[in-house]
């Protein structure tokens, strides 16, 4: 399974969006957005965005884990949230071939930094 900036993005700015800060994640070998879902929550909490709580794995290999979205995940959504920084962002990954997560937010806080910039010299 591939990584996917727009589906990690995405489902971080729903979780943020929940009235709740538990986020329950639950694997299905047969369903492939619980999968895909699943996947890519591990993925945000490897990068420290996500934070596990709890941990259920059961006999028949469906997981299911509570998550709340950590500091780092927060300024990985606020970096992100702007719907053409996010574009620009994923140009400049596409021209050079491909960028890390991480490389993705420090190049989206930049353009942030330069629109601020744009305002404080107006």
């Amino acid at each position: 399974m591939k990584r996917d900036p727009d589906y990690l993005r995405t489902m971080l700015i729903d979780f943020e969006a929940s009235s709740d800060w538990q986020h329950l994640v639950e694997e299905d070998k047969n369903n492939v957005e619980k999968r895909t879902k699943y996947y890519n929550a591990l993925l945000a909490e490897d990068l420290g965005y996500l934070n596990a709580i709890t941990d259920h794995t059961g006999p028949d290999s469906i997981g299911r884990r509570y998550y709340r979205v950590t500091s780092e995940g927060y300024d990985f959504i606020d970096t992100t949230r702007d719907k053409v920084i996010w574009q620009k962002t994923k140009g400049v990954a596409r021209d050079v071939g491909g960028l890390t997560i991480k490389a993705m937010q420090e190049l989206a806080f930049r353009l942030v930094q330069q629109k601020l910039n744009e305002y404080a010299g107006s």
